[in-house]
């Protein structure tokens, strides 16, 4: 019991130890940015192609960090006006810049005055771009300030070496050390502060212990080929990336994050969200399945019936490509009737993807017609999707053509460029994908207010009385610019696609999840939380049952933590195919076997960019408060399992739920600035005894709580499927629930127990709540039941 009494003092300790500067009126600013440089001069020099955005990123942001690139060429920002900045990554590819005496001032700056550093391999200071070395004094008080001894010295024989300190929590995470230990600059630790992970020296003992990853006070070190470990795979079209480090556990020491309240886009009403949507690619194509195929159906029409119809407890966003349904560009009636059909059922969402579908965003950024004419020969005709063809396509005596190019992956790094039929434009050549056209559709100019505000204007007029289309799924490779991003904003639309997660036996590493989206100027991009079929039929072109290996990466992001929302993301012609569709189905049939929380896609991305720009403030020991948080629903306590929620003194606070060593704490969508206080609890086995009741956990989404007394509560709730919950409540025994519409008017009614324990009420309510309703619980007393 000593030993327990201790172990729960140390961690509070850490909890509730104060963890910023920036004093706020009613607060302290708790810092969560973490400054990422990246070289704009270098081949693909933008943050989204950097190691930092690419590998680091998605940790980071578990982690409750959120990352705010700098390029190393423009002017540096004033250290002492980053209130919000907790610290600063490192992990460039070049070891020079253009001026790296005043950076590595700056650095210096930043540290002594608080600020962590991380530096992941060769950083970029060590010479500018003629070859001429930075002063060594210079790098000298640098690393002496980060708590190292600086040299000059480089490793290069490491036969010799003996490791001296290999720390099984840090290294070896993904993937053992190679057998012969990379070489490695000298580095010495020249504070006692200075925690060694892994250290070598020479098997006579004669040299120093050399750093080969560290971490301190002032932030963490590895040695370059010491953090991830990479080759060439020669029988896929991407590298074998796994982490030899523990990214979650360095980043985890080097930023201390153990006090830090994280915010957690993954997580609705305690349980692990899930959406799902489908891009407009393949909507005229027709069908290969049977019976569908005997009547000339399209695959959206398969997928209506069998994916949409056959899943209305699951919610799913739909996106046509208006190129496909207006008669202007290659849409007809039937089209446009079968877009009517796909946007009607109550569980789906409308949204866009785009009207000509752009492959190449960076090309149309600065867009001018006569840049496209080399490409216009290579656009698809108008008659070329004639009836007349489709019917022969049918009988076989025409070769089938795709009607839209596909969204290839950006995140698998395949050499990429828009291929310019006249050999111009070599500035584009290598940056993007190697698409024909920089769109699919080529039929009038490119207008970006036609691309996004009237493609949405055009799905608006097939939709059912009410709806609305609420989001734009990017199509191509889905790096739109910050004028598409804003139009698309300003015009009502939240975004979503790009990122591309896989985590299975063919990308075996955390390092191809990505992080939750993308900052482009002042606009942000949100990624959808897994990669669609493309990824897994080498671009629609072989396995078409490879789909079903999507299963993989939603185990591998669950656990042993939870990194990212259950995504299904596909594309209509997947109802082209037998395989396809069976693979698809398999999906759908295994998110209805897990206990979810489904969402709209649009509203996922709505909580993803609360996420990111959510502030937290420390209010005193223990208690937080939660500003500017947009649509975040969840924050999270790591290492929580003996903490708890005071639930009396906190306020917009729905419940709580201890998972997987984490204490997740839902937020009421109506309290704009919650306020959590936390204390410590000693039975993580049960959930914590509470004087008013809270939500453990449920499938819809909880919010405006109203708790009159122990013996009743009110909510609103609105999800799909059956409202499955289990709440918490000071006193166990008979409970009325009753469920009213918007009006009052009453819709159902239901009574429940208790489990035995005492006081956890376990609900399953059969009233639809597409629409949010009002649901009131009381509890029975002896003369009411």
């Amino acid at each position: 019991m000593k030993i327990k009494l201790f172990f729960m003092t140390l961690l509070l300790i850490i909890i509730l130890s104060p963890s910023g500067r920036a004093e706020d009126a009613s607060g302290i600013i708790v810092p969560r940015v973490i400054l990422s440089f990246y070289d704009s001069k270098q081949h693909n020099g933008e943050p989204w192609f950097s190691k930092t955005h690419k590998f680091a990123e998605l940790p980071l942001n578990h982690l409750g960090l959120v990352v705010r690139y700098l390029d190393l060429n423009a002017p540096l920002p004033d250290p002492a006006t980053l209130t919000d900045v907790r610290g600063i990554i490192l992990w460039t590819i070049a070891d020079r810049m253009d001026n790296p005496i005043p950076f590595a001032e700056w650095i210096t700056q930043a540290v002594t005055q608080g600020k962590r550093l991380v530096v992941l391999g060769n950083p970029p200071w060590s010479a500018n771009n003629q070859g001429e070395p930075t002063p060594f004094e210079i790098l000298e008080k640098l690393w002496r300030a980060f708590g190292f001894q600086y040299s000059e010295e480089w490793i290069s024989f490491t036969h010799n070496l003996e490791i001296v300190q290999q720390d099984p929590t840090m290294i070896g995470f993904e993937h053992p050390l190679p057998k012969v230990l990379p070489e490695f600059p000298q580095m010495i630790p020249n504070s006692s502060d200075v925690r060694l992970h892994l250290s070598v020296r020479g098997v006579n003992g004669t040299q120093q212990e050399n750093s080969l990853v560290a971490t301190n006070p002032r932030g963490g070190y590895a040695a370059p080929d010491y953090l991830l470990f990479t080759a060439p795979d020669p029988e896929e079209d991407h590298e074998f990336v796994q982490w030899i480090v523990n990214p979650f556990a360095f980043f985890r020491l080097s930023f201390a994050t153990d006090e830090l309240p994280k915010p957690d886009a993954s997580t609705l009403s305690n349980r692990r969200i899930y959406y799902s949507h489908i891009d407009g690619d393949g909507l005229r194509n027709l069908t290969e399945v049977r019976p569908y195929k005997d009547k000339e159906m399209t695959a959206a029409e398969v997928i209506l019936k069998e994916a949409i119809e056959g899943y209305p407890d699951l919610p799913v966003s739909v996106g046509p490509v208006v190129g496909d349904i207006d008669p202007a560009w290659y849409g007809s009636k039937k089209t446009i009737q079968i877009a009517r059909k796909l946007l009607a059922p109550p569980q789906v969402e409308a949204a866009s993807h785009t009207l000509s579908h752009p492959l190449d965003w960076s090309f149309f950024d600065d867009y001018r017609e006569a840049d496209e004419v080399p490409f216009l020969k290579n656009y698809p005709k108008k008659d070329e999707f004639s009836a007349t063809n489709r019917l022969l396509e049918a009988l076989g005596l025409m070769k089938k053509k795709p009607t839209v190019s596909l969204d290839t992956s950006l995140w698998k790094q395949i050499p990429a460029r828009v291929d310019d039929p006249d050999k111009k434009k070599e500035t584009k050549r290598e940056r993007y994908n190697d698409y024909k056209t920089p769109r699919a559709y080529g039929i009038k100019p490119f207008n970006l207010d036609a691309e996004i505000r009237g493609a949405k204007q055009t799905i608006q007029q097939v939709l059912p009385s009410g709806k609305k289309v609420k989001l734009i799924q990017w199509s191509g490779n889905t790096l739109p610019f910050e004028q598409a991003i804003r139009v698309a904003r300003l015009s009502g639309m939240n975004n979503i696609n790009g990122g591309d997660t896989r985590f299975d036996a063919k990308f075996p590493s955390v390092a191809w999840v990505a992080p939750l989206g993308r900052t482009v100027g002042k606009e942000w991009q949100c990624y959808s939380s897994a990669s669609n079929e493309n990824t897994y039929t080498s671009l629609w072109t072989e396995k078409f049952f490879g789909f079903k290996h999507l299963i993989h990466t939603i185990k591998n992001t669950e656990s042993p933590r939870r990194l990212v929302a259950f995504n299904i993301y596909y594309h209509f012609y997947s109802g082209e195919k037998q395989a396809s569709l069976n693979a698809l189905k398999e999906n759908l049939d295994y998110a209805r076997s897990q206990g979810l929380a489904p969402v709209a896609a649009s509203f996922y991305s709505a909580i993803a960019q609360g996420t990111v720009e959510a502030q937290i403030f420390k209010l005193s020991p223990g208690e937080w408060s939660i500003r500017n948080r947009g649509q975040l629903q969840t924050i999270r306590f790591d290492h929580g399992t003996l903490l708890q929620v005071d639930m009396e003194k906190s306020s917009g606070i729905v419940g709580q739920r201890h998972y997987q060593g984490s204490l997740y704490v839902a937020l009421d969508q109506e309290i704009l600035e919650p306020r959590i206080v936390i204390i410590p609890y000693d039975t993580p086995a049960l959930p914590p005894p509470s004087s008013v009741p809270y939500l453990v956990d449920g499938r819809w989404r909880i919010f405006g709580i109203k708790r009159s007394s122990g013996d009743m509560f009110e909510f609103q709730a609105q999800g799909f499927g059956r409202g499955d919950m289990t709440w918490r409540v000071p006193v166990g025994g008979h409970f009325m629930i009753e469920m009213f519409d918007a009006k009052g008017r009453s819709l159902n009614r239901i009574s429940r127990e208790t489990d035995g324990s005492g006081g956890v009420l376990r609900m399953s309510l059969p009233t639809s709540a597409l629409e949010p309703i009002r649901i009131v619980v009381t509890r029975q007393h002896e003369q009411e039941k």
